[in-house]
Parts: structure tokens; sequence; C-alpha cells
């Protein structure tokens, strides 16, 4: 009945909300100087988030109207609504389309140089077939409809640079991935072109050996003796042809002190649960502590799970199948690389709320001793861990 949340709230939750309560609309934390002493820093919520969260009250389909209590407890609180409630001083959105039409517009790129970054944008325009994207005339109608399109007329900036440009790189697209079944998985990774290609050339050289490994964990789930952890095999061609991916990469502020050349065993460690401080302090500079968890957090956690999961699909294109028919401890594999655990049931405790990977480990095993025998069905699972003591 009650949701007790961050500014998140605005991100889009949709969930029927009579009231919002609002008790801040500043942010504090603190951080420790490299001289020890610590510093308390503030943050104020941006106007349209402010009014993003608002909008969240009276869902539309539920309620008729909502509500917004602000909770004012001292005068700066007052001046603060004040400012907030002016419409006028709510801030623009920047649209990412017409930044590159303002920088096309200046001659600073060419529209040779946006191959690569309006790939996975135009690929899923291309797989849903909303627009052709060959035809100039039809850009342009749809960039009317969108952000650029209204930000172009506002600031009176000519539309047609762009509409080039986007013509030039699905026209490259188009001679790059011929196949239209390929071109939609593409699409649905999110990755650019090269780096899809990139993941097919790495699966076209394991092919076989993953043709046996696909035989081998059938085989096994046929004989009711099922696989609950990948093999390091599989694991290792999955980071392979991700590993050197431009969106896997770290953000420019994170540096990597871990193995020179082997990266891979840090990631297998990571998954078999091994803890963090161990890792840390064996394959990892002990002294770059806050980058190791800078480290696990972009990449680890967030971008390799991503290009894994993209690896998958396109694997599941050149195996002749469907996703959901791989075997399902391979569709797990992302999971295991973002919580750090090495089986389908300590993923599933993870993804409840269990935020130690220890723990999330030993339920993983105590649900498998109950029954060496258990199936692989998440109902099952849910109400045994509901119902532990």
């Amino acid at each position: 009945r009650i949701l007790d949340s961050t500014n998140t709230l605005g991100q889009g939750v949709n969930l029927p909300v009579k009231t919002v309560v609002i008790h801040s609309l500043e942010r504090r934390w603190d951080e420790t100087t490299s001289d020890g002493e610590s510093v308390i820093y503030t943050n104020s919520l941006r106007k349209r988030d402010f009014w993003n969260i608002c909008g969240r009250a009276g869902r539309a389909g539920k309620e008729t109207e909502g509500q917004v209590v602000f909770v004012k407890i001292t005068s700066h609180d007052e001046e603060l609504i004040q400012e907030y409630q002016n419409e006028e001083n709510i801030e623009e959105v920047d649209s990412g389309l017409f930044k590159i039409l303002q920088a096309l517009v200046e001659r600073r790129i060419s529209q040779n140089d946006l191959i690569g970054y309006l790939d996975s944008h135009l690929l899923a325009l291309l797989a849903e077939e909303t627009v052709d994207t060959q035809d100039e005339a039809h850009i342009l109608s749809f960039l009317d409809t969108s952000l650029v399109g209204v930000q172009a007329v506002r600031k009176q900036v000519e539309k047609t640079p762009l509409a080039s440009a986007m013509r030039t790189v699905a026209t490259w697209i188009l001679d790059q991935v011929e196949d239209e079944g390929l071109r939609k998985v593409f699409a649905a990774t999110g990755l650019r072109v090269s780096s899809c290609q990139t993941i097919e050339a790495n699966i076209i050289q394991y092919f076989e050996e993953i043709r046996l490994e696909l035989e081998s964990v059938e085989n096994a789930e046929n004989a009711e003796n099922t696989h609950f952890q990948n093999s390091d095999f599989f694991t290792q061609v999955a980071f392979i042809a991700c590993q050197r991916l431009p969106e896997m990469k770290l953000v420019h502020t994170i540096d990597y002190h871990g193995p020179e050349g082997d990266e891979f065993s840090l990631i297998r460690n990571w998954i078999s649960g091994v803890p963090i401080r161990e890792l840390r302090n064996n394959l990892w500079d002990p002294d770059k502590e806050e980058d190791f968890s800078r480290y696990l957090a972009d990449r680890v956690t967030y971008k390799l799970p991503w290009g894994i999961n993209g690896f998958l699909s396109i694997l599941a294109f050149k195996l002749e199948r469907e996703y959901t028919d791989l075997p399902v401890i391979w569709q797990h594999l992302p999971s295991m690389v973002k919580f750090g655990v090495n089986s389908i049931f300590s993923c599933w405790a993870s993804s409840l709320g269990i935020t130690s990977r220890n723990s999330a480990l030993q339920i993983g095993q105590a649900y498998l001793s109950e029954d060496s025998s258990q199936t692989i069905d998440y109902s099952d699972f849910v109400r045994w861990f509901v119902n532990l003591p």
C-alpha cells in the first residue's frame, strides 16, 4: 500500500499511485577526501524530474485524479517549492539526435562518422519496418514526429543533413547485413553492427566445439542429470566474443588493474563466488580498491551481461533455434555474470533480493541438496524460498 522510493520513481514506474509525498528536493551524501576529511555534498533534483515524479500520481485507467503533497519543514523548503512550481524553470530536454544534427550542420562531423554511432537505432527501425530508411523523404517524415523534429522547428534548423546521414548509415547497414533475419537479431542486441559481426565471427570460429558442448548439455538433461552450472569453456567463449567490443569498454574514469592479458581468470573467479576481498587482494592491485568496485559495477555487472545476452541471441540464430530453445543453463549465463554466482538457483535467489553472493550460493546449494533431482522450475523455487524458516 505504501512505496518508499528514491527519485528513481520518476523513471517510469507504472503503478496505480493515488498520492505522492515528497519530503525533499535535495540529495545529500558525504565523501571522504584524500586527507581523510568527510565532506558533505548536495545536489538538487532537476525541475523536469520533479514534475515527472508528480506525474506518478493519478495513473490513467486506475485513478481519475491524484494529489502531490510536499513536506515543508524550513523556509528553504518553501523557497524550493515556489521555484519548482514555476513551470518556466523546467529544464529543456536535450535530444541526442538534435546534437548530431547541429554537428552535421556545423560540419564538425561527416555522415560516415555516424557509422557505428547510429547503427543500433537504425537497425531497430529496419527490423521493425516502421520507416523506409532508404527513402530520404520517408526519413524526414519520420523525424517530423520525433523530438529532434520538434526541436529543429523550434530552433529553425534544417533537418535534411540528418535525414541524409541516416539514409547513408541505413544503406551501409543493408550492405553489411543482407539477411533480414540476422538484421532483426542484431537489432535486438542493442549493439552496433560491427560489434554483432565480431560476436558472429567468434561463434563461427568455435562453432564445432559449441555444438559438441550443446550435445553434452542436452544429453545430460535427457538423462535427468541436469547441468546447473556452465562449463569454463562455454563461459570463456562468451567472454572472448564480448571482451573487446566498444560497448563493453570501461568508462574513461576507471582504470583496469587486474591480470594483464587474462581478465577471464578474474571473471571466472567472480562467477565461482570467490569473495570480493579475495578477488581484490589476489587478482587486482589492492591499493586501487575504489577502481575495483567501479570496475565491477561498470563492466562486470552491467556491460558484460548485455554483451553476453547478445552473444546468446546471435548463437541461437546460427544454431537455427529460438533463444528460449537454448539450454536453460546457457540462458542464465548473463545473470551469473551480473550476480557473481555459478548456478541457476543462486541467480534466482539473487533476483529475489538476496544481495550477499555467499548467501545466494548457499541458498542455491541448499535447494539442490534437498533433492538432487530438482527440476528447473522457478515457481517451485519461489514456493520453497518463501517458506524457509
